[in-house]
This record gives C-alpha cells, sequence and structure tokens, in this order.
C-alpha cells in the first residue's frame, strides 16, 4: 500500500532570518515525527525544507521570487497531498490560512489542534484521525 501524503504547513515567513529559521526547524521537526511515528503509512511532505534552500540560492543569484509565487506552489504541492497537518499557531501565517481554506474546498483531511510542543500522543492523534479518514490501520 502506498502511503498516505501528509503535508505539514505552518508559517514560514518573517520577520527576521532567525525567525524563518526557527520555522523550518519546527516544520522539519514536525515531519521527522510524522515519519517516525507513522511507521511507513505515512510520508511527511514538508515545504519550508523544500523550499528554504531554493529560495536561498535564487537570492544569491539576484532573483527574488515575489511571495505569489511561493503561495501558489506550495498550495498546489498541498493539493497533490492525502492529508494536511497543521502546526501550532498556523492561524497567524498567510500562506497556512489559504492552505486550510483550499485543504477544506478541496476536501482533504485535516488536524488543526496541536498543542505549542505536540507529545508523540498528540501527533498520533492526527495521524490516527487521517487512519479512519483514510480507512486504512496504522502498523502497531
Amino acid at each position: 500500500m502506498k502511503p498516505i501524503l501528509v503535508y505539514i504547513a505552518g508559517a514560514y515567513s518573517a520577520d527576521t532570518p532567525k525567525r524563518i529559521r526557527y520555522n523550518v526547524a519546527s516544520a522539519l521537526n514536525m515531519a521527522v515525527r510524522v515519519n517516525i511515528l507513522g511507521e511507513g503509512e505515512f510520508f511527511a511532505v514538508c515545504p519550508h525544507t523544500m523550499t528554504n534552500l531554493i529560495d536561498r540560492k535564487m537570492r544569491i543569484r539576484g532573483f527574488v521570487p515575489k511571495k505569489q509565487f511561493w503561495l501558489e506552489g506550495t498550495t498546489e504541492m498541498m493539493l497533490r497531498c492525502d492529508a494536511v497537518l497543521f502546526l501550532h499557531g498556523w492561524e497567524k501565517s498567510e500562506g497556512a490560512k489559504r492552505e486550510f481554506e483550499k485543504a477544506i474546498d478541496n476536501e482533504t483531511a485535516t488536524w488543526t489542534t496541536l498543542p505549542p510542543n505536540p507529545s508523540a500522543d498528540d501527533i498520533l492523534k492526527a495521524l490516527e484521525w487521517f487512519e479512519v479518514w483514510y480507512n486504512v490501520e496504522i502498523a502497531k
């Protein structure tokens, strides 16, 4: 059986480079935890890590992409996933709010209630919800 693709949604943009690095690290940590806890049934898609280095290289070469470029590209990526896991504080992000609206319109499974420092049990609750949504069982 192919894995359920879980898109990690949350803030990327920030006022400072340090805060952007924090946002990327938060998403990366969640992606790793989803992959470990999902035990092969779930595969995390993390736009933060997929776009961060590309953005920096483009800027080094003198091309500063408009925010819309990233919003449209990552939203399309999200729509190709099976489920969306929203990080704590996602409501403050323009991009994550757009992704939420598109996920709901697309009837994609979503989980929006993670606490600030989610435990393994918190993450497993989300994965179990996706499991019910897609009628699969996580290998225990």
